[in-house]
């Protein structure tokens, strides 16, 4: 009596497809390994062969999974080889090769390694985040961390200006607005645009009109002196003067909430770095942040000294800049 045969052969399709699923499981995780940490890939649109860091995220966590049900099948296909194995093993008095249980000792080394970051392992997380941080730009970074994920109304809140103006700017660079609870990632991508396009348009847009009123201010303070006397004068320009540093201030602003919020990439930087990028000496900050009560024995990277003091690295960045914090209970 003849048995039917399956039109596919399901060992042979398993041991293919892990294959293949370990293939793309390491192209996908090599490639994470180098990419931008996610508030610049997201804020810049970055991609690689064709795919975002977002969709190669996908890429490799839906290969893993299959993969871990395909192993499962593979296991199921073979267990009669397997327990065979070990059971001749067993009869025959065999014991375990040494390969065996050098095998679990290096995967616990391995784990372990890893958990407590000994060399060599923690070199090549060291690397990972020195290749990370390769990609901060100051110039191009987003003003804040994850500024994409800011509706559009929120985003006319950062910059000072009312949802009106914004959908003006917007309309005038051909960029049509329909909805304030848009997402500045939604809308960048329904024009095929960057999130940092958009608020690229909206900063230069919004420094041009500021730089407008301040030539106006200025040649009305102008006029205003010449008709008055010399007393009054004195008066006219140190209002001048503070006009001029008002809105010089709002133009230069890097981040358009506040100075600490736009610490983004802080975490893995050295406290000795972060200091002198803001022209504080390592005393004063040492200083600032004794005040709010964090203790710095060396110096160390902001996250590492977050953790050992129970709060959050943003915590630190507020007590660099003079802002209290309250640790965490």
């Amino acid at each position: 009596m003849s048995t039917k045969k399956s039109w596919i052969k399901w060992r042979s399709f398993v041991s293919l497809y892990l294959v293949i699923s370990f293939i793309m499981m390491l192209i996908s995780g090599v490639i994470l390994y180098l990419a931008p940490p996610g508030r610049i890939a997201n804020w810049s649109n970055w991609s690689i062969l064709g795919f975002t860091k977002k969709q190669w995220i996908s890429q490799h966590t839906l290969f893993s999974f299959l993969w871990v049900i395909t192993v499962t099948f593979h296991l199921i296909f073979n267990w009669k080889p397997i327990v065979s194995y070990f059971r001749e093993r067993i009869n025959s008095g065999s014991k375990i090769k040494r390969e065996s249980f050098f095998a679990l000792i290096f995967g616990l080394f391995v784990f372990f390694g890893t958990f407590f970051l000994i060399p060599p392992f923690n070199w090549v997380i060291d690397f990972g985040e020195y290749l990370t941080d390769s990609w901060e730009n100051p110039k191009v970074d987003p003003p804040i961390p994850h500024a994409e994920e800011l509706k559009l109304y929120e985003l006319a809140s950062k910059y000072g200006t009312n949802f009106t103006e914004l959908s003006k700017i917007l309309e005038k660079e051909g960029y049509l607005v329909a909805d304030s609870n848009q997402l500045v990632e939604d809308f960048a991508e329904k024009f095929g645009k960057a999130p940092s396009d958009i608020f690229s348009v909206v900063d230069s847009k919004l420094k041009e009109s500021r730089n407008i009123v301040l030539s106006q201010k200025e040649e009305k303070s102008d006029n205003s002196s010449k008709k008055t006397s010399s007393a009054n004068d004195n008066i006219t320009k140190s209002e001048e003067k503070s006009t001029k540093n008002t809105i010089a201030t709002k133009n230069n602003e890097v981040n358009p909430t506040t100075k600490y919020v736009a610490a983004s990439g802080y975490g893995r930087k050295m406290l000795s770095e972060i200091l002198s990028e803001n022209s504080i000496t390592w005393s004063e900050g040492v200083k600032r942040l004794n005040a709010n009560g964090i203790k710095i024995e060396k110096d160390d990277k902001l996250k590492e000294i977050a953790t050992a003091n129970g709060v959050l690295p943003a915590d630190l960045i507020k007590a660099i800049f003079d802002v209290k914090i309250e640790k965490q209970k």
